[in-house]
């Protein structure tokens, strides 16, 4: 980070998602492969993280590097109106919706807020029984 202004809003806003998730400063740290204490300094600015660690941190709570970094955040992708309102009712993370509006089904996409619904609550449950 360049400064200590940028350094504590990456901090802030890493604290913020990790919160919005549930996790402990423990849990995120050790699932990143951080002491807690490091954490700790990086959620209130003390310390500059290298870029792996962002990294490491952004994907254990889901969200893109610009997210976490406070960069305007752009889809790369097409996200349908009935995406877009399954994703603000269930607040997912950018990661999440990029990757529902990849999938294609025999070349169709799900149509209504429930079938986004199914679909996720699918692969959630999928991912889930592999860990």
């Amino acid at each position: 980070m360049k400064n200590e202004k940028e350094s504590k809003q990456l901090g802030g806003n890493i604290k913020a998602f990790r919160a919005k998730q549930g996790l402990s400063q423990e849990e995120l740290a050790k699932k990143a492969d951080i002491s807690r204490t490091h954490l700790s300094d990086i959620e209130t600015g003390r310390r500059n993280p290298t870029f792996g660690i962002i990294e490491r941190i952004a994907d254990v709570l889901g969200v893109r590097l610009d997210e976490l970094v406070g960069e305007d955040v752009e889809l790369d992708v097409n996200v349908t109106e009935s995406l877009e309102k399954f994703a603000k009712q269930r607040d997912l993370p950018t990661k999440d919706v990029e990757m529902l509006a990849n999938i294609k089904y025999r070349g169709k996409r799900p149509q209504t807020v429930n079938e986004w619904k199914t679909l996720y609550r699918f692969i959630k449950a999928s991912l889930s029984e592999e860990e």
